[in-house]
């Protein structure tokens, strides 16, 4: 339908299998996509899926491309299951010039296991996670929403999660225009974030010179 193809199966013997492949699929045609969020998702989705019912053993790997209003993206995310633990292997998400990649580990809630511990205020137990950006435009990501407050601004930075030890890692914010106000009255060089267990530190560079 739609240009594209897709195929699934069940296989039953001793346990019960399901396998799922997609080439460019209408994401609006997927079986079982009409979620909340489904109206504001339009684009093409390949693939495929692989999952043991019986175990909870499986893997996927999506590539994704079309708009999420207000924003055209495109992405690939490769994960895996083993009973109650999943592995996001991979995302990397495109948005115009700019790239995100993460991964992450987490466990799913489930009354058999007693160390079940949800962190913060997720459903999961997040046992580690991982966020890297390089060169990522904030003005671009502003211009899909049709705000123009910043003229310039890069984000460059990892940030990691660690279940027991909390976050490390660093962000930096640099070359910070405001659209609307000279550098002559802010001029912020970079903004920079650390952060290490439950603590996190700012500082800023001001691109000020004084001539004496």
């Amino acid at each position: 339908r739609n240009g594209g193809h897709a195929f699934a199966y069940i296989t039953w013997t001793d346990s019960i299998t399901i396998q799922a492949n997609v080439d460019s699929v209408d994401i609006t045609t997927i079986p079982f996509a009409d979620f909340s969020i489904n109206g504001d998702i339009y684009g093409e989705v390949s693939g495929r899926w692989h999952h043991n019912l019986t175990d909870n053993v499986g893997f996927l790997d999506i590539f994704a491309e079309g708009r999420y209003e207000p924003f055209d993206l495109q992405g690939r995310i490769q994960a895996r299951q083993n009973g109650d633990t999943i592995f996001i292997d991979n995302i990397h998400a495109i948005q115009d010039k700019n790239m995100v990649e993460a991964e992450a580990i987490f466990v799913l809630p489930n009354d058999s296991n007693p160390d079940f511990k949800p962190t913060g205020y997720l459903p999961v137990q997040v046992q580690h996670a991982w966020a890297s950006a390089k060169n990522f435009s904030i003005p671009i990501l502003l211009e899909s929403l049709n705000d123009s407050t910043l003229s310039s601004g890069m984000i460059t930075g990892d940030i990691a999660y660690e279940n027991g030890h909390g976050m490390l890692g660093n962000i930096d914010i640099t070359n910070i225009g405001l659209r609307k106000i000279s550098k002559d009255l802010i001029d912020i060089n970079k903004l920079s974030i650390f952060a290490e267990g439950d603590k996190v530190e700012a500082q800023i560079k001001l691109g000020w010179q004084v001539n004496t």
